[in-house]
């Protein structure tokens, strides 16, 4: 009995760590997440938290692994606050590929961030695809809550390579980090989010108190 109220107050803290985690992320995405397999030229519909109510490039990427993906030159514009997108699965892209979506967007300040979904996999595609070449811009790196990697540019600059997340499974195996945005905003992110995971680590102890009680 004890034993399972406490898995269950566990599941509960999980939880709500997983949902600080996705609150303070533009565009987080729920679909597709990190090792999602698709076929080519399945019909899906891409979903995402958090987005800006603008209009938003989204790139795929494709690499031999999570850690080092480029721009296909696949390429198409959502409506930010929508929170969602149909769309077709290229059948030409390669099946031994790992791939996943570049959100492009602007910050409030007017510089262009990066976010990532989780990495994929397409299979029954006709071959590789080309990859467009990797801009040599570089760029300052800058961590973001479990699930969506954010990088920071100005509107000119993207990363040569970018690292996909983990992926966010049931919105939260996340994507992995990138740079740093200007201080202001880094010290204000960090103290939000600092304050909301003191938060958790003061009710954790009283859910498993409570637990070894019962």
């Amino acid at each position: 009995m004890k034993f399972t109220v406490f898995a269950t107050l566990v599941t509960l803290f999980l939880a709500i760590a997983g949902v600080f985690a996705q609150q303070d992320t533009p565009f987080y995405t729920t679909y597709p997440v990190g090792q999602t397999k698709l076929e080519a030229g399945q019909d899906i519909t891409i979903q995402w938290l958090n987005g800006l109510d603008q209009q938003v490039t989204v790139r795929l990427l494709e690499g031999t692994n999570t850690n080092n993906l480029s721009p296909t030159g696949i390429e198409f514009t959502v409506e930010g606050a929508s929170g969602s997108y149909d769309w077709t699965v290229p059948s030409s892209l390669d099946p031994s590929g790992t791939y996943a979506l570049q959100y492009v967007y602007t910050n409030d300040e007017g510089s262009t961030e990066y976010n990532y979904s989780g990495a994929f996999t397409v299979a029954g595609g006709e071959g590789a695809s080309s990859s467009a070449p990797a801009s040599s811009s570089s760029v300052a790196a800058s961590s973001t809550p479990a699930s969506s990697a954010s990088v920071s540019a100005s509107a000119s600059q993207e990363p040569s390579s970018s690292p996909a997340p983990a992926s966010s499974s049931s919105a939260s195996q996340t994507q992995s980090a990138t740079t740093t945005p200007a201080a202001d905003e880094d010290e204000e992110s960090a103290a939000v989010m600092g304050a909301k995971w003191t938060a958790v680590a003061m009710v954790a102890p009283a859910l498993i108190a409570a637990a070894l009680v019962a």
